[in-house]
């Protein structure tokens, strides 16, 4: 008795339409699956933004104020800090309020952001100051241009981690006038001018829900332009920390190597203006502590004035 013929595998051409349809099915799903990514990554940035927001808050009601955007001293013991020159910026003076009280016990205040003493500190990663969203080495070579009016060295070949997220000291629109956000740089008397201190909260007579507190300024140490990288960049700020209240400018897009009056705003410069990595928008946080996803195409007169915590 013969027994019929049975087949045990597949032929050549059934096994390259299976091939086929798998392809086609992961060239289907692997959009969607960036998409998944790239929504939580938003999600966690706008988490970091608000987690910010509220340790100022924190900050706010056991010091009665904002911190500064960021504080520099000129002392005559020359040995200290930079030649003399001491700054510290706003994103350290909150670590105690957002559960890094380790961190910053290990930080001399005395000795400021860019001493040797502080170089493991400020090489620590903190994952509130940076958004997932943001490629690239987030190590950056510290460059304390302040520190030459006490006759300091900016670079000292120290490094430190960067931040994807500034509290804005103030804007300059197309015409080049400026106004003043909610933080103050405590600057010495040394460098001139009125000794400024940092705000009070009955200081912000707009109300704290429709004043801006920090935004997204996403992508050091390196620059893009357009969503073009130019390479990596000198910046005088960009560590978490150090001089972390930052200056924006409505720039003409075109000229990438500094900040030229024109009509751009958002997503035009990761140096000037707001920038992110999030498609359609940058993260913003407000003075009651909440957090919002601002539009490319917001009007900039809307940041004009919710950048000013009393304009009316």
């Amino acid at each position: 008795m013969s027994r019929g013929n049975s087949r045990s595998a597949f032929t050549l051409v059934e096994l390259l339409v299976v091939i086929a349809i798998i392809g086609i099915l992961i060239s289907l799903l692997l959009p969607a699956v960036n998409a998944v990514r790239a929504s939580a990554r938003r999600t966690e940035c706008l988490n970091n933004v608000r987690q910010i927001g509220l340790a100022t808050q924190n900050y706010i009601s056991a010091k009665d104020r904002l911190p500064p955007g960021y504080e520099y001293r000129i002392l005559p013991n020359k040995s200290q800090g930079n030649n003399g020159a001491v700054i510290n910026g706003f994103l350290t003076l909150i670590l105690p309020y957002m559960e890094e009280n380790n961190l910053e016990d290990q930080y001399d205040y005395a000795q400021g952001y860019d001493h040797a003493v502080n170089q493991p500190v400020v090489n620590t990663p903190v994952s509130l100051f940076r958004c997932a969203s943001t490629p690239g080495d987030r190590s950056m070579e510290i460059n304390n241009q302040l520190s030459l009016f006490a006759g300091g060295t900016p670079k000292q070949g120290h490094t430190g981690q960067a931040t994807d997220y500034f509290g804005i000291r103030n804007v300059h629109n197309a015409e080049g006038e400026r106004a003043e956000g909610v933080f103050r740089a405590v600057l010495p008397r040394e460098m001139g001018g009125k000794r400024q201190k940092p705000l009070r909260v009955a200081q912000i007579k707009d109300g704290m829900s429709k004043t801006i507190l920090v935004v997204e300024m996403a992508g050091r140490p390196f620059r893009y332009a357009n969503g073009e990288n130019l390479g990596k960049q000198d910046y005088y700020a960009g560590t978490w920390a150090g001089i972390s209240g930052e200056m924006l400018y409505s720039i003409d897009s075109t000229i990438t190597s500094a900040p030229s009056p024109g009509n751009c705003f958002i997503n035009c410069n990761s140096f000037y203006t707001p920038y992110s990595f999030h498609t359609g928008g940058v993260m913003i946080g407000l003075c009651d502590g909440s957090a919002q996803f601002i539009d490319d195409d917001t009007e900039f007169d809307v940041w004009w004035k919710m950048v000013q915590p009393r304009d009316g």
